[in-house]
């Protein structure tokens, strides 16, 4: 037998060694997924399949240098070379490239050029937005839908589209008619998409589209790659969009020797194009499939296990299969607790962290705590700073340290202190005001005085357009004082929020240049804000605590890991915390919205999988909480909590 195979079980085994034909693996958390994927490869190679024709695609471009990097450690560095192994994208990118310069193609140019993505992408679509509204021909209601949305919601409507194979006709068909907002996206996908061939630019998405129409247009290209990549493997293939599907099934055919791997029951990105329905239902779509599960979990205690099971069976649409455990472990160690709030909650996983900590010498960073949305971060920051433990907010940043809430705070501090220079470079024209860095470079050149004194006291030779807007700020400001002296800490936050005064609620939403979902996410840390601020007596003792918060923070990657569920796809830890367990929370009330009205009957399935995604990242210990209260509204705890038996009737939990 290969040493290849050795240590293998046997669903491990037959996925391995079977190389011909369609082969769909449902590998279950745990299950050594990239183990079987980087050993099937090293294998193929040992049979003397050449390496050159094998195609790897992954997910993410972690997970591509993830897999070279076990490859290294099974093969030679010269059949490691000839592989191809990288996402889609970059894969369409080298293809697209190298085919349109042979071709002459007209669009080769743009593969010289920075692709738009990012800050470009976003200059781009501003550009669009303002011939937009110069033209004569589109009707005003529909220039104020132009102007209101921000342009990263363009961006994530074209490339929700793109990916699911609509060009910018086809859904000007579909959606016509259906209203101003409708409209506007019409007008700006047309318009965006003219604007790019004109210039001969590309963005991101463009990447499937072009390589799907130059293999649709170009059948002698599609079979020369056809005949090159004799043997395909897809991993993390549940959450592949529409056009990543219909690129596999082009390149894999006549012989169809592809592999197709992942775990429908961990498929959690909808909002980005997955479609795993293909994935489930791969057998009815293709012919001669050889399905095979690999249940078997190396990670986490057998508890651990029957709640997942108990949990994600409850969804409808999956293909059956089930959790098995490895170790042998008959500890009961899947603890729920309800309480009060989320400081409560904080209080006592920071309390249980100490303890395994201090008591069974466990390492912060094998300890994680996860949650459904960023908002949730801030009173388990605090307790832990409280604590003195050291964190790290996993893939994003402190809840003080992100934008909107340090914009309010700068906003605050600067009508507290009217020399507070800081406070007013960053909220000067936050929202625009067309006062940027020409005109700081002004005002910040007159010497004595603090820079809003500068500008009230008129010490500054202004453009006209720098002048109204200086006279704006100074109103506003002036009004926040009075709000500030006059009224409650909230009152303060509604005046900056509101329309009346800073108008920062619709900074975030049209000028952020945020997606809808990112937008929410600000919003729903506002409104954690927002709560802190309602149990303060004035701003002065709320911003001498978020001093004595920020002051204290004891950061290190080696700390307690803080992360959303999102961001824990792929990890594994000791201790796991699920904080928030509770209705509108985790299941998100945007899913039970979209379930509820019928808009997305199977949006509240996508939560459970990442309630399941939660727990089975738990080794040893997994704890679940819910709260009967968030940021002051009441709540009670998830459907999600009578499913996993941790309590017989969910409903007598509320608050």
């Amino acid at each position: 037998m290969s040493k290849l195979l050795e240590g293998l079980n046997p669903s491990q085994l037959k996925a391995v060694t079977t190389i011909e034909g369609t082969v769909q693996i449902c590998a279950v958390a745990g299950s050594g997924k990239t183990h079987v994927l980087t050993r099937r490869v090293a294998y193929m190679i040992e049979q003397g399949i050449k390496p050159s024709s094998i195609l790897c695609t992954t997910f993410t471009k972690k997970a591509t240098e993830e897999m070279i990097s076990r490859m290294g450690n099974l093969i030679s560095k010269m059949s490691l070379n000839m592989l191809t192994i990288g996402t889609t994208h970059s894969i369409g990118y080298k293809i697209l490239s190298k085919e349109y310069k042979n071709m002459n193609h007209p669009m080769a140019s743009a593969f010289k050029k920075e692709m738009l993505i990012n800050g470009k992408q976003k200059i781009f679509i501003q550009d669009v937005k303002k011939a937009l509204l110069l033209d004569r021909t589109i009707p005003f209601s529909v220039k104020e839908e132009i102007r209101d949305v921000a342009p990263m919601q363009f961006t994530k409507m074209m490339g929700l589209s793109k990916n699911a194979g609509i060009d910018c006709f086809e859904y000007k068909r579909e959606h016509s008619g259906k209203g101003p907002r409708m409209e506007a996206y019409i007008e700006m996908y047309l318009k965006y998409e003219a604007a790019k061939i004109q210039q001969k630019l590309i963005d991101a998405d463009d990447l499937l589209v072009l390589l799907v129409k130059l293999f649709k247009e170009h059948k002698d290209i599609l079979t020369k790659y056809q005949r090159f990549y004799k043997y395909l493997l897809v991993d993390e293939s549940q959450d592949n969009n529409t056009l990543q599907w219909e690129l596999v099934k082009m390149l894999a055919y006549p012989e169809n020797n592809i592999l197709v791997v992942g775990d429908d029951d961990q498929s959690m990105y909808s909002f980005r194009g997955a479609v795993p329905g293909e994935f489930i239902h791969l057998k009815e779509k293709m012919r001669g499939v050889q399905q095979m599960n690999m249940e078997d979990n190396y990670r986490s205690n057998p508890a651990i296990l029957d709640t997942a099971n108990l949990l994600i069976k409850n969804n409808t649409e999956r293909l059956v299969k089930q959790l098995k455990a490895h170790k042998v472990d008959p500890v009961k160690c899947v603890n729920y607790s309800h309480y009060t709030d989320e400081t409560e909650e904080a209080i006592n996983i920071v309390k249980e962290t100490s303890l395994l900590i201090e008591q069974e010498g466990i390492a912060p960073k094998s300890v994680a705590v996860l949650y459904r949305t960023n908002a949730q971060s801030k009173a388990l920051e605090d307790q832990l700073i409280i604590a003195g433990l050291p964190y790290v907010i996993h893939g994003g940043i402190s809840f003080y340290e992100r934008k909107e809430v340090k914009d309010i705070i700068a906003y605050m501090k600067l009508a507290i202190d009217s020399d507070d220079d800081d406070a007013f470079k960053r909220v000067i024209n936050v929202p625009t005001r067309f006062l940027g860095k020409a005109f700081l470079d002004k005002v910040s050149a007159i010497q004595g005085y603090s820079r809003y004194e500068t500008i009230i006291g008129d010490r500054v030779i202004l453009k006209p357009y720098e002048k109204s807007g200086c006279v704006n700020f100074i109103k506003t400001m002036s009004g926040l004082k009075q709000v500030m002296q006059d009224g409650t800490p909230t009152e303060v936050l509604e005046y900056i929020m509101s329309e009346e005064g800073v108008g920062y609620a619709k900074h975030i939403t049209t000028e952020e240049g945020d997606t809808e979902d990112e937008g929410n996410s600000r919003l729903e840390n506002i409104e954690t804000l927002r709560y802190a601020l309602s149990k303060q007596e004035n701003i002065k003792s709320f911003l001498d605590y978020i001093t004595l918060m920020t002051s204290a923070v004891k950061s290190s990657v080696d700390g307690v890991q803080l992360m959303t569920i999102h961001k824990s796809k792929g990890l594994e830890y000791n201790t796991v915390f699920v904080a928030g367990s509770s209705d509108g929370i985790l299941p998100h009330f945007q899913a039970q919205k979209a379930r509820d009205e019928g808009i997305k009957p199977l949006a509240v399935e996508e939560e459970r999988r990442l309630m399941y995604v939660a727990v089975t990242r738990a080794e040893t210990r997994c704890y679940i909480s819910s709260i009967g209260s968030f940021n002051g509204r009441g709540t009670w705890a998830s459907e999600f909590i009578g499913e996993m038996e941790l309590v017989n009737k969910p409903e007598e939990e509320a608050i």
